[in-house]
């Protein structure tokens, strides 16, 4: 399963109104809130042509700070709205830099696998009452458990969406869909893609609802780092009844995680991959250990790659059951990507070896 992981910064890009950018250095959620420090951007550029007929969107990638400030190596890792909002995140992106910061020994700061969110908004765009009509319609067909037709029109309805609310309720209409179909899996990968700006936390009906589902499936799947941070950032949204429930689960979790015990996490490489949360052509699985020591057991299908994406540095391996990694702690921040064929299931064992 799929978190943007390690580092995410959220820039919000105003379309159509004098030129405004927000850049946020938020939680993700795999790890911690780190801020990499000033950001410096050049003037966003967005195609003329295109204004007034993309709406609204996001795209979601990964990519590396070098030891001058500047980001290279950029990886687009899902997307949602009008297309062409890949090409110019990614060529505004390109454009910015960190002022270089220094570790504890006065070293310059080199990074891998920083993940960021661009967003783009459009003030004043009108609702599009045919889009709500059709959103209105899938969740009737969901209550009457008419799942395939709720997933078929709701694939229709997404191509005709572009205000940024419609396109979040589409990603939670998608998760309802998956999760009722028992792939809670992708449920979660469709609630973690979708933004949550910090700024109006608080009172954003979205962000609580979007927080809630998410640390529901994070806890019944036993994904205590991503439940730590989902659960700090739902602290600061509106609280919602079901919140105490979650926040008594996520305690019992974390006495496991501080047991010592192993920890087992049953993985599957997806085979439902859409540009809105995953590469089709490249699936894989995520995991952000809580222990040091991970390997991989109970294999069925076939698995290819172990990638461990660290801050300090990337490390591939072939995914093979009977064998255990330790993380040593100068790689910095690190998850277990596993990547193989699509429906390949396994188990990671997530654990402390004595010594």
């Amino acid at each position: 399963m799929r978190t943007p992981l390690l580092f995410k910064a959220i820039l919000a890009i105003l379309l159509f109104s004098p030129a405004a950018a927000d850049a946020q250095i938020a939680p993700t959620a795999s790890h911690e809130h780190i801020d990499l420090g000033k950001k410096v951007c050049k003037d966003s550029q967005f195609p003329q042509k295109e204004r007034g007929k993309t709406g609204e969107g996001w795209v979601s990638f990964r990519t590396k700070l070098q030891e001058d400030g500047k980001l290279t190596d950029f990886k687009v890792i899902a997307n949602a709205g009008n297309k062409v909002f890949v090409e110019t995140a990614l060529k505004n992106f390109s454009k910015c830099a960190f002022i270089p910061s220094v570790d504890e020994n006065g070293k310059v700061v080199y990074l891998e696998n920083i993940y960021f969110n661009y967003v783009f908004l459009q003030p004043d765009l009108q609702k599009n009452k045919e889009v709500n009509e059709k959103l209105e319609a899938i969740r009737q067909l969901i209550k009457e458990g008419k799942i395939e037709e709720a997933n078929s029109s709701l694939e229709t309805v997404e191509q005709d969406a572009n205000r940024f609310v419609d396109l979040i309720d589409i990603s939670l209409l998608y998760a309802t869909l998956m999760k009722s179909k028992g792939r809670d899996d992708i449920a979660l990968r469709y609630l973690q893609m979708v933004p949550v700006l910090d700024e109006p936390i608080e009172s954003d009906p979205n962000a609580a609802r979007v927080l809630s589902r998410r640390l529901d499936l994070e806890l019944k799947m036993g994904l205590l780092a991503s439940a730590e941070v989902t659960s700090s950032r739902l602290a600061k949204a509106k609280p919602l009844p079901e919140n105490a429930t979650l926040l008594a689960e996520l305690e019992k979790l974390r006495q496991l995680g501080a047991s010592g015990q192993p920890m087992a996490i049953t993985g599957r490489v997806p085979a439902e991959c859409r540009p809105m949360i995953c590469d089709p052509a490249k699936p894989s699985w995520e995991y952000v250990p809580v222990h040091r020591t991970v390997s991989l057991a109970d294999a069925k299908g076939r698995l290819d790659q172990v990638i461990l994406r660290c801050t300090r540095r990337t490390v591939t391996i072939p995914a093979t059951t009977g064998n255990t990694w330790t993380l040593p702690a100068k790689l910095g921040q690190c998850a277990v990507e596993v990547t193989g064929e699509p429906g390949a299931t396994f188990t990671l064992i997530d654990e402390t070896l004595p010594g």
